[in-house]
């Protein structure tokens, strides 16, 4: 049996990506264990299953609402769809025309933002179901999209090797950050939002200044692609996964 997601909101629950499929699950408090040569966790705790959410696809993505009430989901039939996280029910569909790589709540969930194979970023509010803007300046499919804690601020990652910054309200584009030598697997802010993290093919991971567009550090040590990175909840780390079958933590 394998898993194409994994979420562990500040509720406790578990939320489980499985084609075409999301398990919800409840884990009480456990111990976690670290092995090598990757950390893995060995949960000694109680799962509870609590219900499962299917749909006629492939689901690539799903992650949790800030406020743990809704659970947003992207397939390959090019649909986002959010759902009530306490019954499973359907309540919005955002249909697209292109392939859809990634997608994430604003913080105060209010808005959706969605990475596109199509080199778009394309902003949608929750409420209505009505798109708000097309954010357009990648040269190359647009791998992750996120939202600034504040939710004024969106950054990208794209195969075309850049980072970009972007403005929520009007959709202007404040930075362009290059650094990394091949395509770009993922983009997170740090708690505050002044920094970001970006992983890499190239074998990376880079820390940005968000106010300047300024490499602060760059990590080297995985040997082979790194496919996701992100920072510690106090900002002070940063946790890096790669295809090399490690997960590194980083001063």
């Amino acid at each position: 049996m394998s898993y194409n997601g994994l979420t562990y909101p500040d509720s406790g629950y578990v939320l489980l990506t499985q084609d075409p499929q999301l398990e919800l699950s409840n884990y009480s408090r456990g111990h976690s264990s670290v092995s090598q040569p990757i950390l893995q966790s060995s949960l000694n705790a109680t799962r509870r299953y609590m219900r499962t959410i299917s749909t006629e696809s492939q689901i690539l993505v799903s992650s949790f609402s800030p406020n743990g009430a809704y659970i947003l989901s992207a397939s390959v039939d090019n649909v986002v769809r959010i759902w009530l996280a306490d019954n499973g029910s359907l309540i919005r569909e955002f249909v697209h025309d292109t392939e859809i790589l990634g997608c994430n709540f604003s913080n105060d969930g209010s808005k959706i933002v969605v990475a596109c194979e199509d080199c778009s970023i394309r902003l949608w509010d929750v409420d209505t179901g009505l798109p708000l803007r097309t954010l357009q300046g990648h040269e190359a499919p647009v791998t992750c999209a996120v939202f600034s804690p504040d939710s004024l601020s969106i950054a990208s990652s794209s195969e075309d090797c850049s980072v970009r910054l972007w403005k929520t309200d009007t959709g202007e584009q404040q930075q362009i950050l290059t650094g990394h030598d091949d395509k770009i697997s993922t983009v997170a802010f740090s708690p505050t939002g002044y920094k970001l993290v970006s992983a890499s093919d190239d074998l990376t991971v880079i820390v940005w200044d968000v106010e300047t567009g300024l490499q602060l550090k760059q990590y080297e040590g995985h040997d082979d692609k790194v496919s996701c990175a992100c920072f510690s909840p106090d900002g002070s780390k940063v946790v890096s996964a790669s295809e090399d079958k490690t997960v590194r933590i980083w001063d």
